[in-house]
């Protein structure tokens, strides 16, 4: 019995500081917890010069660090920025490539950040959504070969006037490929406001130009996009190949790669490739370089190419000289390629700019006679 008295000080003690310890841990990690979600900017104190967005722009911030500003009016405009606390109640954010130390106050749906240096304020009210004032759509994202698209987000951008809140709403595909929208602002049959969205995927491997407008309907309601949103090209963002068409959208692998030794792969066709001289050359010329190639260059087996096999390489819809992929160009400076002989005295050449082929003598004899060239060979 008096060993439990003893003990019941040292007991306690340790209860209390961990209950004091449980409420420092609260208050350090509060406002890095109710920061997250959706507040409209409602007013400011001087001049904040830099961060000048206006009333009523829509600031997100996300569990991952980071935020977004979506300035209201009629025109698409989204900056993106990071956050993060320093302690309980101060954030560095960075935006437009400015930095500034915050001090943060939230109380209920009300929060203020003051510039740490100036002392500026910027008031700002917590965005709720419920069913009453929000609208939801459904609808599947897919390849080319209408295969479901999983892990992509989806960003759906107001058209027209935009609503404090509701300009720009995003969400990730499932494994299937399916999407939810939710907090989309709803049509209003009272008020005869029609509500009208654009929706593209995005990603930070790649681009395109698949996007889908939808109508929503009055809030509470869901809207089935019948059409699934079809990707029919993606171009990757990655330096090291610049808009090359990708060929799977989860890794952002692209078509085409080349080798330190100058071999480029066709992972569609596999056909590897090799840049010839840079310039336009006589057919004869060209022949000669790939005889030289196939004995010498990257482990030899080169050939001349046949218009099909250069046909593989026409993309109508990339945007470059010849449409041609980029890493091709060098050798295409004037928009085509020799291709196989016709005949004892003239030879074909594709013509990227048309998509199409034509025939010129081998000599170089006429004026036009000169293409670029390339060399050819099964995949090793």
């Amino acid at each position: 019995m008096q060993n439990t008295v003893k003990g019941f000080p040292k007991l306690a003690s340790a209860i209390a500081v961990v209950f004091v310890l449980s409420i420092l841990l609260a208050c350090s990690t509060r406002a890095e917890d109710e920061i997250v979600g959706k507040w409209i900017e409602v007013g400011r104190e001087g001049t904040w010069e830099v961060w000048l967005y206006g009333s009523e722009a829509t600031w997100e911030f996300r569990k991952d660090g980071t935020v977004s500003v979506t300035l209201p009016g009629d025109y698409e405009y989204t900056i993106m920025g990071k956050y993060t606390f320093i302690d309980k109640d101060r954030v560095k954010m960075l935006i437009d490539r400015t930095e500034r130390i915050l001090i943060v106050s939230i109380s209920n749906d009300q929060m203020i950040l003051t510039d740490s240096k100036n002392g500026e304020t910027v008031k700002y009210k917590r965005f709720a959504l419920s069913s009453e004032n929000q609208s939801y759509a459904t609808g599947k994202l897919v390849d080319w070969n209408n295969q479901p698209v999983s892990g992509v987000k989806i960003v759906a951008v107001q058209q027209g006037q935009r609503v404090a809140g509701y300009g720009l709403v995003e969400t990730v595909t499932a494994s299937d490929g399916s999407f939810k929208l939710s907090g989309l602002f709803p049509s209003s049959v009272a008020t005869l406001t029609t509500s009208v969205y654009i929706i593209k995927p995005r990603s930070d491997k790649w681009t395109t130009k698949a996007q889908a407008e939808i109508t929503v309907g009055p809030a509470g309601e869901t809207l089935v996009i019948k059409e699934p949103v079809k990707i029919m090209e993606a171009l990757s963002k990655d330096n090291a190949h610049p808009n090359e068409k990708v060929v799977d959208l989860i890794t952002g692998k692209t078509r085409f790669s080349r080798s330190e030794d100058g071999v480029i792969t066709d992972s569609v066709t596999n056909l590897q490739w090799l840049l010839g001289p840079d310039k336009d050359v006589t057919y004869n010329q060209a022949e000669q370089w790939v005889a030289w190639a196939a004995a010498n260059a990257a482990g030899g087996g080169w050939q001349m190419p046949t218009r099909e096999q250069l046909k593989t390489l026409y993309e109508s819809a990339v945007d470059q000289l010849g449409h041609i992929p980029p890493l091709f160009i060098r050798s295409a400076s004037a928009g085509s390629v020799w291709a196989e002989p016709r005949d004892s005295l003239s030879s074909w050449y594709f013509i990227f700019i048309l998509g199409d082929s034509n025939s010129g003598s081998r000599d170089g004899s006429k004026f036009n006679d000169y293409a670029g060239v390339l060399a050819v060979r099964p995949r090793k």
